[in-house]
């Protein structure tokens, strides 16, 4: 099941579900034609939240797959890439945590952290100049878009929440492969916190509630 279904899952059962079972007593209790305006509002309610939680994850998605064709990121450059991913970040707010230029080995650079000795690779300790640099090569999503890639397609992934190695947060991962001259040479990436992800259920809930409220 996609990581969007597993947070669409959880929000209907903790938002929606209370909610169309109010439905249901208001069903049993009234006229057979309210009855089939109620039964219809419910099961517009329900697809309009799947509609929202979609365009959610596509909207980031289709953003991760434009900048991973971008010229700040094809280089596979940190140096070029640096202050352009910090900018767009400040541009939207709120849209991604951050963002994760990944080598093919695994090692990586995010616009939260890196080590100044070691061109701004995340490491173990980046305040140490001799610290080891951090791989994302057990990742699921590595494994998919590099390490079993081997026809070296343009892949996408939402992964399921992962802790962070940088910053120990509960995030999701929306990656897409980088290709320079048709060679597949990394990875981009944007992550969301859990936080965000929260965020946008209770918002959804709220304005569904209110859409609802007014039919």
């Amino acid at each position: 099941m996609k990581i969007k279904n597993k947070i669409l899952t959880t929000f209907l059962l903790v938002s929606i579900i209370p909610t169309l079972i109010i439905i249901v007593i208001g069903v049993i209790k009234t006229s057979a034609a309210l009855r089939t305006e109620i039964v219809h509002l419910s099961d517009e309610f329900v697809e309009k939240t799947a509609l929202q939680f979609s365009a959610f994850f596509e909207h980031r998605l289709s953003d991760i797959q434009i900048y991973a064709h971008s010229p700040y990121v094809r280089g596979m450059d940190w140096a070029t890439s640096k202050d352009h991913m910090e900018s767009e970040l400040k541009r939207n707010p709120g849209k991604f945590e951050k963002f994760i230029l990944i080598n093919t080995d695994g090692t990586y650079y995010a616009t939260n952290s890196g080590n100044p000795a070691k061109n701004f690779l995340i490491t173990d300790n980046d305040k140490d100049p001799d610290a080891a640099a951090k791989k994302l090569s057990s990742r699921t999503y590595f494994k998919k878009l590099i390490t079993e890639n081997s026809s070296g397609a343009v892949l996408t992934d939402i992964a399921d929440p992962v802790i962070s190695m940088s910053n120990a947060q509960r995030q999701i991962v929306i990656s897409a492969t980088v290709k320079n001259s048709e060679r597949l040479s990394g990875i981009f990436a944007g992550t969301i916190t859990w936080d965000q992800v929260s965020g946008s259920i209770t918002k959804t809930s709220e304005e569904l509630t209110k859409y609802f409220g007014n039919k």
